[in-house]
């Protein structure tokens, strides 16, 4: 099948809409059920199953035909790249008019530089638009091509990302294991802390329920946490919080009322 000339996107940096997925690699799927397979094409690598196929498998295909839509790619990764780049644009330059300037297209080719501000990603992004826009003027210069062009190029642009996949895990896998490590193991301390905290939340309320049973007072409660702040062990060390925090631990508790 012929396909018309592709020229790049133009949209506005005003967009607002959520970042687009960039098509990252479908996971493998499970079927509910065992498919009975009944023919096999090696020409088009193409399988039949017995009965409808199951919506596992619609899904999947749906989701590769995305993938290898090359002008939806193009029209994607364009959106993506001016919602990374609008928010650092700057001011429009007096040289270029308010026409080219609300044009992505023209935008793009007329800026060369984003202002020095302007964060690291944004200037990446800037760079792929450029690229982007050199790639879809070639294709366009190339006229019409059958459909397996379009899936190379998106199986080629697959390829670069998996190789900077691999040269990014071997530049800073370590360090991002490491940093996850470290991750890990502060949120397992906070969550120590937390356990051991509500632990003596607990403790404590139980010590304050036991001396409560013996005051024949009703308004001895602060008095009773004041004297729990006040006990100490026999090297010396408080054996409950300070009387502020007794006092706070002992909001939750439906013994105290707020008047107390």
């Amino acid at each position: 099948m012929a396909k018309k000339k592709h020229t790049a996107q133009k949209t506005t940096s005003r967009a607002a809409k959520q970042t687009p997925a960039m098509y990252p690699t479908p996971d493998p799927v499970e079927l509910a059920t065992p498919q009975k397979i009944v023919a096999f094409d090696l020409k088009t690598k193409t399988i039949t199953l017995e009965g409808s196929p199951p919506p596992e498998l619609l899904r999947l295909e749906e989701i590769e035909r995305q993938r290898l839509n090359l002008t939806g790619r193009i029209a994607a990764y364009t959106r993506t790249l001016a919602l990374r780049i609008a928010p650092h644009w700057g001011e429009r330059p007096k040289h270029i008019t308010p026409a080219k300037w609300r044009n992505l297209e023209q935008r793009i080719k007329a800026i060369a530089e984003l202002p020095g501000n302007a964060p690291a990603e944004a200037r990446d992004a800037l760079m792929a638009l450029h690229t982007l826009n050199r790639m879809a003027e070639e294709l366009a210069e190339a006229g019409d091509w059958p459909d397996s062009i379009d899936r190379a190029i998106c199986y080629a642009i697959d390829f670069g990302q998996l190789l900077q996949r691999g040269q990014t895990q071997i530049d800073h896998g370590e360090t991002v294991d490491l940093g996850k490590r470290n991750a890990e193991a502060v949120a397992g301390a906070r969550e120590a802390k937390s356990t051991k905290t509500n632990h003596r939340i607990e403790a404590a309320h139980a010590e304050f329920q036991r001396r409560m049973a013996t005051v024949k007072k009703s308004r001895m409660k602060m008095a009773t946490l004041k004297n729990m702040s006040e006990i100490k062990d026999n090297n010396g060390n408080p054996v409950w919080p300070p009387i502020d925090t007794l006092k706070r631990w002992a909001r939750d508790w439906k013994s105290i009322t707020p008047s107390e």
